[in-house]
């Protein structure tokens, strides 16, 4: 890695870190993390399943791709699409953070986290404001805004 591309992986790594601790902060507030086994949907690079789980009594992360920088503290499992190979009832957390705009069936999305959570659990679900002026994946400004079929990256 060249010196810039080197301080934008930290950056990244930091930005990352810093939603965890948002995430559970505002976990915080409904549940006691340590207690709690957790479904985290959408790996990506690790940072934030692995922040997460120092402090979760479990986090299974899932993702379609292991695209893994950072593999501590959690259990990675690949999954195919929506469907999720869990049982029903057997997390007490599910978090969706950025993940429920990318995903082609959106209905099946929140079902499946339905079905594993027990009875009282808690769902986490971030996704950007479609009407935020800057795209937060690819930095493009207004593209948002555009009809679906033309902002279609």
């Amino acid at each position: 890695m060249i010196k810039s591309e080197v301080s934008h992986a930290r950056l990244d790594e930091s930005t990352r870190v810093n939603k965890a601790n948002k995430i559970l902060s505002v976990l915080g507030d409904y549940v006691n993390i340590g207690e709690c086994n957790v479904i985290d949907i959408g790996t990506g690079s690790g940072h934030i399943a692995t922040e997460m789980g120092k402090v979760c009594k479990s986090l299974t992360s899932v993702d379609l791709y292991d695209e893994r920088v950072e593999k501590d503290n959690y259990e990675f499992v690949k999954v195919d699409d929506e469907r999720l190979p869990f049982k029903d009832g057997m997390f007490d957390v599910a978090i969706s953070n950025h993940v429920i705009e990318h995903v082609p069936n959106q209905n099946l999305h929140v079902k499946e986290i339905r079905r594993m959570l027990k009875p009282g659990g808690v769902f986490y679900l971030a996704t950007p404001n479609r009407f935020w002026y800057m795209d937060p994946h690819y930095k493009l400004p207004f593209i948002t805004w555009l009809p679906r079929f033309a902002n279609n990256i």
